[in-house]
């Protein structure tokens, strides 16, 4: 309003019609009915703090083309963004510009306060879902299109905001980055066909697999415990849409959930003498007694989305970490079991069922549970159609690790060697090589162990070596690293085995300077 007053050169009339402007937009939108609380309350964005207001002028300015975080960082960035932008536009423009960003302002505002309002979540309800899903996952920064979305109302928002469920599901349950999602989401709104846009990138994506049981699954919890809260949730509503929701008389509320892992995290004080069972070479079942691989097992199982409900209320700690028998059933004047937080929750109670029939839970029970719950989402979502519901969930090595590798000679590194060996060889064989012949020094090791030296020199995600073995396993229990060792200088190395064969511009160069090539 400022900016339209400097250019009517204090014509009374028109200034009247800017203060006019200003109470039927800006004021209306921002300021009646109370509705500064809303605009100026705190509001959280992953790890960033803000306001409702600051979060609007972000999407509003990714939809229109005036801000991008990644180039305009901060409150600042975006204050600078929209003067540059406010400068170029002449009065006409100017009003026009009001009108457009109050009309986008009140959609922002009703989808908020609508969402803020939800007591009773229900899975055909896409916008609701869709916001669920994103604000449990801190996915913000598809903001601004499911703003644009709401703001169009084309005739296909439903199908749009499911393939955006989709796609954000997918990738979770998967393991599969979001480093790219700002991109993804400024393509999104510019973008003539979102949905099969979407589609394809989960599906080109040479990191998910979509003939194997997806990872993510394996150790949901491990990652992030709103995770495994989410996914559980999910499916409450989906089974509520399938066996018709009028025959509920409670309401589904996300606030109330809590989550409960079967098996504690603390397993080892009551269950350590609780059988354990793991699959075999012939993929049956065979109970484990030795003690190592016992722990490796359980403590991979706990994590698993089968270990896990959710509850209507938190159970005492007096016998959270308790064996099955107590914690369904409880403690007689002491502390109630899980049986008093079933409520409606069928995913609650399918493991009270569980118990009373077997009289027992354990990695069995689990991974059928892992499977079936898959099995769930995959049917609603339509994930994949190559995975077979019956099959034993088995986690695919990232990187073929039967591949013989070779003691070369360095006149066998040549370019066409470099040109036709595949980049997990080729990283293998020249890696052996400097190791045998001492042509790192001690402060060289300690940069390869280092992740972002790695990153920017080596195009490799992680570092290149791990001394301790359990550094070799990522945030979702997945081993980033080849089993066997390389030793050198009295020290045993663990070496990366997360490569592309987009990495060799970075790797090649860099292995030529150590062996002296270039």
């Amino acid at each position: 309003y400022q900016a339209m007053k400097s250019r009517v050169n204090n014509d009374a009339a028109l200034i009247s019609e800017i203060m006019y402007l200003y109470s039927q937009t800006w004021e209306k939108v921002f300021y009646e009915n109370d509705k500064k609380e809303f605009w100026y309350s705190v509001k959280t964005l992953g790890r960033i703090t803000t306001n409702n207001l600051e979060a609007f002028l972000k999407d509003y300015g990714a939809i229109k083309g005036i801000y991008k975080a990644s180039e305009n960082g901060g409150m600042e960035g975006l204050a600078n963004s929209y003067k540059r932008y406010l400068d170029k536009l002449d009065y006409s423009q100017l009003k026009e510009f009001t009108v457009d960003l109050s009309s986008y302002a009140q959609k922002f505002y009703d989808i908020n306060t609508t969402f803020e309002g939800v007591n009773d979540f229900r899975i055909g309800d896409r916008l609701n879902t869709t916001l669920l899903i994103l604000d449990k996952l801190e996915h913000s920064t598809f903001n601004p299109y499911i703003l644009k979305l709401v703001k169009d109302n084309p005739n296909d928002i439903d199908e749009k905001l499911f393939a955006l469920q989709k796609f954000v599901i997918t990738r979770l349950i998967y393991g599969a980055s979001t480093k790219n999602y700002n991109k993804i989401s400024e393509t999104l709104l510019e973008s003539d066909n979102p949905i099969q846009y979407l589609k394809s990138y989960n599906e080109n994506d040479p990191n998910i697999d979509f003939s194997l049981f997806p990872v993510g699954l394996e150790f949901i919890s491990g990652r992030n415990n709103k995770y495994a809260t989410l996914l559980l949730f999910l499916i409450e509503m989906i089974r509520r849409q399938k066996n018709g929701e009028d025959l509920y008389s409670d309401t589904l509320m996300y606030s109330n959930k809590s989550l409960e892992h079967i098996i504690p995290q603390k397993w080892t004080s009551k269950w350590m003498k609780v059988p354990c069972y793991d699959y075999n070479a012939d993929g049956n079942y065979e109970q484990i007694t030795d003690v190592e691989r016992l722990e490796k097992t359980r403590n991979r199982k706990v994590y698993s989305i089968g270990n896990m409900t959710i509850l209507t209320g938190k159970l005492n700690s007096s016998i959270s970490n308790e064996l099955i028998e107590i914690k369904v059933e409880g403690k007689k004047g002491k502390s109630n079991g899980m049986k008093k937080f079933v409520g409606s929750l069928s995913i609650a109670q399918e493991i009270v069922e569980l118990y009373e029939k077997n009289n027992r839970f354990d990695e069995r029970d689990i991974n059928d549970r892992e499977t079936n719950l898959f099995n769930e989402l995959n049917e609603f979502f339509n994930i994949t159609d190559s995975y077979s519901k019956d099959k034993t969930p088995v986690i695919k090595p990232l990187t073929d690790q039967s591949e013989q590798i070779n003691v070369l000679k360095l006149e066998n590194f040549t370019e066409e060697y470099f040109t036709e060996t595949k980049i997990g060889k080729l990283v293998r064989e020249t890696m052996l090589y400097l190791f045998e012949n001492s042509l790192l020094t001690k402060d060289e090791l300690s940069m390869l162990k280092d992740k972002e030296y790695c990153r920017k020199n080596l195009g490799c995600a992680f570092s290149i070596f791990v001394i301790d073995e359990k550094d070799t396993y990522d945030s979702m229990g997945r081993s980033r690293f080849y089993k066997e060792k390389f030793k050198y200088l009295d020290e045993e190395y663990y070496l990366c085995k997360e490569w592309f064969e987009n990495d060799k511009k970075y790797f090649i160069p860099w292995i030529k300077n150590k062996l002296g090539l270039n």
